[in-house]
């Protein structure tokens, strides 16, 4: 372990105006060309159209609600990019470009903060070569980040709160990182720094509840690994350094949680019931293949994770189980950082494994702490390959930047060319859902109070005006608190006949067809065996109640600006059927078989 008495002498910090301007024009460029590959209108993907509802809703003065008159639900994962996009909507009433640039920038930010971080830090090992002290950094932020298909996506395009959270993340860690391994004592206005790095991550994530723990613990080892002379006992000593930042955490989350239960009723998001399963033992078989699945996707991922897990243990040992002999000598500078956010990277990456990973492609959750893997996993290798090859020539090193770029780029999968039909699917649901929405306005004016109950609930629901049923529980209080285990399909798993037919929707999945794919029979209708749909609505048709209740049909919708006309298919309310056909709507009843 490497320890050190000696005063540590101030580095200049380097000049950043120019690395951040760069950096936000290679996001900007990185965007660009991950937007290319998705070839769809600015919808983002269907989850994000949840946040663009409730924020429309919020914005017109109804409140967090998913339909105008509907109930109280915290439907969304982050109370801060609901907030942030409910401002979008005072501005525009298309803010998906204006949600795009915010994300832009936050991710601008986050590569300009690693850069920033990793700069310092080779400043003060290789102070008599600041130009590759400087340039090294960037290149590998850059590289790392931005030739990663998944990270760009994710952050950007899909218009979600994985940009925001990585942001929150990277900046609350750092923070956290170097308060901790400074010997000076701390002032208030520091503490006050990183208060409002454990608002900004607890507004953003229900998963910064663990990350503030997480952070708080690496202060914590920070005072205790750099005790300071007197007769209090360390661990005590450290307990009390950390006594202003640990008060702000618990007096934010309870501030949050007060307002959730007085405003929702329950102290968490509604698609925490709504997904999670209570099986710890369940949660963990899925994450473990989660986390499985994105080291074979992202094999230079596997060896920084196994450094990264090395560090953090290598630092709690060290601070916990010192030798006497080395009671009360400072751990070094760098060394402390690094293993700090080292410990604080291990708790992103665990969170989702613990919770039972995820259902969408690309690692959506993973991609929160990638540019702090460089950090915690990467530059370990990268000093310790640069330590061996200190006495060759300089090109050589270099030559070593080059191979970690290139075999990062080759070892990846899929890459940029092939990324689009990976995701491809969730814009289909997006751009598909607001045609759909549109559609239905015209044959049901929102006056008629007429319910769909649907399953991909995002694009539909930010356009339909009428009641909209989310089966799936996340924007519906009662189908997310439904009794169940949650297993199935992933995050899907909440749907529960006897709430359904108590929920009583109008329409249930209704879908846009073209006319030479129109349905002809009713088991057109019905979800083949075995599929994420059948599983997603545990084969409520075959049950007697629904076939009496809903009569599979087909309602030639009316056309587009090009009028282009269009089929609508779904189960209807016989009551619905009757008043589409007085309007003189034409409306097909489905036959059981073609005979």
């Amino acid at each position: 372990m490497a320890t050190s008495t000696e005063p540590i002498t101030p580095i200049q910090e380097p000049r950043t105006t120019g690395w951040f301007l760069a950096s936000l024009l290679l996001a900007t460029l990185a965007t660009w060309y991950a937007y290319a590959q998705v070839d769809r209108p600015l919808t983002g993907i269907d989850d994000a159209n949840i946040f663009l509802t409730y924020g429309q809703h919020l914005s017109r003065g109804n409140g967090f609600v998913y339909y105008a008159g509907g109930e109280r639900v915290e439907g969304f994962t982050s109370l801060l990019w609901t907030l942030i996009g409910s401002l979008c909507f005072l501005v525009t009433d298309h803010p998906e470009t204006l949600l795009l640039g915010i994300n832009i920038a936050l991710v601008g930010t986050t590569l300009w903060l690693v850069i920033r971080f990793l700069q310092t830090q080779t400043l003060k090992t290789t102070p008599t070569d600041p130009q590759a002290s400087l340039l090294v950094p960037a290149v590998l932020t850059w590289g790392w980040c931005l030739l990663n298909p998944k990270f760009v996506i994710w952050t950007t395009v899909t218009l979600m709160d994985s940009g925001l959270w990585c942001f929150a993340f990277t900046a609350g860690t750092l923070a956290f990182a170097r308060e901790a391994s400074r010997p000076q004592r701390r002032t208030p206005s520091s503490n006050w720094i990183l208060c409002s790095y454990l608002a900004l991550a607890l507004l953003t994530r229900p998963e910064a509840m663990l990350i503030g723990l997480v952070w708080l613990l690496c202060l914590f080892i920070g005072r205790l690994a750099n005790p300071r002379p007197g007769p209090r006992n360390p661990v005590l000593q450290a307990l009390w350094e950390c006594r202003a930042p640990a008060l702000g955490y618990l007096l934010i989350l309870v501030c949050l949680t007060c307002f959730r239960l007085i405003y929702f009723g329950y102290p968490l998001p509604n698609t925490y019931y709504a997904k999670v399963s209570p099986s710890l033992l369940y949660n963990l078989k899925l994450g473990l293949g989660y986390l499985r699945g994105f080291f074979l996707d992202q094999w230079w991922a596997g060896p920084a994770c196994l450094v990264m897990g090395l560090l953090t243990m290598r630092l709690l040992i060290n601070t916990f189980r010192r030798k006497p002999a080395l009671e009360g000598q400072p751990i070094s500078h760098a060394y402390l950082e690094h293993g700090l956010v080292a410990l604080a990277t291990c708790a992103v990456i665990a969170t989702p494994v613990l919770a039972g990973g995820d259902h969408f492609n690309l690692y959506r959750f993973f991609q929160t702490g990638w540019p702090l893997l460089l950090i915690a996993g990467i530059l370990p290798l990268y000093t310790w390959g640069v330590g061996q090859l200190s006495n060759t020539p300089k090109w050589l090193a270099n030559a070593l930047v080059i191979l970690l770029l290139v075999t990062f780029c080759t070892l990846q999968r899929p890459w940029w060319n092939q990324i689009g039909p990976e995701i491809q699917v969730e814009f289909d649901f997006a751009s598909g859902g607001r045609q759909l929405g549109e559609r239905l306005n015209t044959l049901f004016p929102a006056d008629q109070q007429v319910s769909l109950g649907v399953i991909t609930a995002g694009g539909v629901g930010f356009t339909y005006q009428g009641p909209l049923l989310d089966l799936m529980g996340l924007n519906n209080v009662s189908m997310g608190h439904s009794s169940g285990d949650r297993k199935g399909n992933k995050n899907h798993a909440a749907f529960h006949p006897n709430v359904f037919f108590r929920l009583n929707p109008d329409l249930v999945d209704p879908r846009l067809v073209a006319i030479r794919n129109a349905p002809k029979v009713r088991a057109d209708l019905v979800p083949a065996p075995g599929s994420f749909w059948d599983g997603a609505l545990q084969q409520v048709h075959q049950e007697q109640r629904f076939q009496k209740a809903y009569r599979p049909i087909v309602i030639r919708a009316p056309g587009d600006r090009e009028g282009e006309a269009r089929l609508i298919s779904c189960w209807c309310k016989p009551e619905i059927i009757a008043r589409l056909l007085r309007e003189g709507i034409p409306v097909q009843v489905l036959p059981d078989s073609d005979d």
